[in-house]
C-alpha cells in the first residue's frame, strides 16, 4: 500500500528558492520483508507532489513522489 503512513523529514539548508534541498529521515526497520520508502515534497504553499506523473510521450513534468524498494532481513536488535 503506497503512502499508508507519512512522516516529516528534517530539512537541510535552503540555498535558494529554486534549488534542491537536502533532507534526512530516521526509519526504524522493525518488520522484516519487502517495503517501499517514498519521498514526497510539500512546498510552503501546501502544494504536494503527485503520487504518479501524468503520462506524455516526451516524459515531461516527471515530478512524482520518488520510491525506493527495500528488503529488511534478519531480526532487529533487542
Amino acid at each position: 500500500m503506497t503512502g499508508a503512513t507519512w512522516s516529516d523529514a528534517r530539512l537541510g539548508a535552503q540555498r535558494s528558492r529554486w534549488a534542491w534541498r537536502a533532507w534526512d529521515f530516521d526509519w526504524d526497520a522493525r518488520d522484516t520483508g519487502v517495503h517501499e520508502l517514498c519521498c514526497r515534497a510539500t512546498d510552503s504553499e501546501g502544494n504536494v507532489q503527485p503520487l504518479e506523473a501524468p503520462w506524455n510521450l516526451g516524459g515531461y513534468a516527471n515530478n512524482e513522489a520518488q520510491r525506493v524498494p527495500v528488503v529488511v532481513k534478519g531480526s532487529p536488535p533487542a
